[in-house]
């Protein structure tokens, strides 16, 4: 996000799941945060996340823009 509002942003995953009769196993997500995005002070998170069951939330990380007290 290029000007988004100061604050502290959560970054969550959402297993939505399926409403068709099948047979689904848990789900696995590779994720990458990257901040400061192609500035010499880049950094990048890489995450592998399980999702069993539908409906499951997980919090992957929290990114600050600005002054955020």
């Amino acid at each position: 996000m290029r000007r988004a509002q100061p604050g502290t942003y959560r970054i969550q995953v959402d297993y939505y799941g399926t409403s068709a009769r099948k047979i689904l196993g848990p789900v696995t997500l590779q994720v990458e945060m990257i901040t400061n995005y192609g500035r010499p002070n880049e950094q990048r998170r890489a995450r592998t996340l399980r999702l069993a069951t539908a409906k499951e939330v997980v919090d992957v990380g929290e990114v600050a823009f600005g002054a955020s007290k």
